[in-house]
């Protein structure tokens, strides 16, 4: 009978524990959705200003990768029409 008391006596501490840690979470939670929308508003400036710094850096790398793949387009069309010339196909 002993035993079955002290193991209704853990569940009880336990039930208290419980009830404790689910009151701190339910606060917790009203706070996190208090700040949400500034935190969210927060990230979408950031979002922006780093849009801003890299985003003509991107256009610039890219603008350069044109120009150079045009450069290359151009040196490499030179040779390769002249292999697929019919007498160069002939000939292999």
């Amino acid at each position: 009978m002993a035993a079955a008391r002290a193991e209704i006596g853990k569940i009880e501490l336990r039930h208290a524990e419980l009830d404790n840690t689910l009151a701190t979470l339910r606060a917790e939670a009203v706070h996190f959705e208090r700040r949400l929308p500034r935190l969210e508003a927060q990230a979408g400036d950031l979002s922006g200003q780093i849009e801003q710094i890299v985003a003509p850096n991107l256009n610039l790398t890219r603008s350069n990768r044109i120009e150079r793949g045009n450069d290359l387009a151009g040196s490499v069309s030179v040779p390769y029409t002249s292999f697929m010339r019919p007498s160069r196909r002939a000939s292999l």
